[in-house]
């Protein structure tokens, strides 16, 4: 008995030291960045990619009775969101992108990379904070690269790989609040509408959704009508040959395969906020795309950045609620970690290791 009782724990020693090395092991392969509230946590992994966990509140936007403003009001869907980078840096070079400007280099990560860079993160914060397993998740392809620059299929089979690793395989979630992919190149391959309309099906008929998530696809395209080639479409080329396919796409796949499409959109100072600009780009979604939803997001400027979030931005948003249907707006940038176009900028230096 007292053999037996020894080797037990000699047994429950021997796991413990292991499970201590992994965890080691796994912090070596990654930098993490946590903000004080423990809201936002940042994962640098040793590829270079990045990977962010956010478990703030969502928000609703609306006019106020009076009409001279915009109220805002906090929802809690009991959920977290995590950003994955599809590569490390990005190759399509966006002039107004923290990534371009600062020459982040760019390298391609194959599947494995990625759900490994995943599994890594979503172990961490699950032995850091284990509520999450009680929530729903939120998978945004939202970090570094562009995700529909892969494959079609090959993206559908990466997201299925990763929500069976956090809903199935592991605890890290109790079922999924939906699929966000965001794009400035929706035409790079042929096979995208079935391939996402496929994915679209898999996550309703496989995992259990949230309930709080209802009027909702699965999985969402956020379209940037900014041009990866200049700093942002200006009124003179809404209309431009791929902008034209472009509406083709996202008809398609709302009305064909069911999948809800937001146009992601900045006003830069300066550059596209005249009252003008704002009216046509306003005109142009209501002849083309009055089916989408308008998200207006806060430019996060950076040192030496020749762009900056306009300063009339309040004031184009009240315009852009009185004048289009569905509207909402970045209500801040956050004072953890601020989110900028392709990578999360932050002032690390008042972030905590973890």
């Amino acid at each position: 008995m007292l053999i037996a009782f020894l080797i037990l724990i000699s047994l429950d020693t021997r796991n413990a030291i292991k499970l201590i090395g992994l965890y080691i092991k796994r912090n070596l392969r990654m930098q993490i960045r946590r903000s004080d509230s423990g809201l936002v946590v940042k994962y640098i992994h040793d590829d270079g990619s990045e990977t962010v966990i956010k478990s703030v509140n969502s928000c609703g936007n609306k006019v106020s009775e009076k009409g001279n403003s915009v109220d805002v009001t906090e929802i809690d869907r009991n959920k977290y969101s995590m950003f994955v980078s599809s590569s490390v840096g990005c190759p399509l070079k966006c002039k107004f992108c923290a990534l371009t400007q600062k020459g982040y280099p760019y390298k391609k990560l194959t599947n494995n990379d990625i759900v490994s860079n995943v599994k890594d993160t979503l172990q961490n914060e699950f032995e850091f904070n284990r509520y999450i397993g009680g929530k729903f998740l939120k998978l945004s392809y939202m970090g570094m690269g562009d995700a529909l620059l892969l494959e079609p299929r090959r993206l559908r089979c990466l997201t299925k790989e990763i929500l069976r690793v956090a809903c199935v395989d592991g605890p890290y979630a109790k079922g999924i609040d939906g699929v966000d992919i965001s794009t400035v190149v929706p035409r790079k391959h042929k096979g995208w509408p079935f391939q996402l309309g496929l994915l679209n099906e898999d996550l309703y008929n496989r995992y259990r959704m949230n309930p709080d998530a209802v009027g909702r696809s699965p999985v969402r395209l956020f379209y940037s009508l900014h041009d990866r080639h200049g700093a942002v479409v200006s009124d003179k080329n809404y209309m431009s040959k791929d902008l034209i396919y472009d509406i083709k796409f996202l008809t398609e796949l709302t009305y064909t395969f069911g999948i809800d499409v937001i146009i992601h959109h900045m006003f830069l100072d300066g550059v596209n906020d005249a009252d003008d600009q704002v009216s046509r780009l306003l005109d142009f979604l209501w002849h083309f795309l009055p089916f989408v939803q308008l998200r207006i997001l806060r430019y996060n400027d950076f040192k030496d950045s020749p762009y900056k979030n306009s300063t009339r931005f309040d004031e184009l948003v009240l315009k852009c609620h009185k004048e289009f249907t569905n509207v909402k707006y970045q209500v801040s940038l956050g004072t953890d970690i601020g989110a900028s176009c392709g990578t999360f900028e932050g002032p690390l230096d008042k972030l905590s290791n973890h």
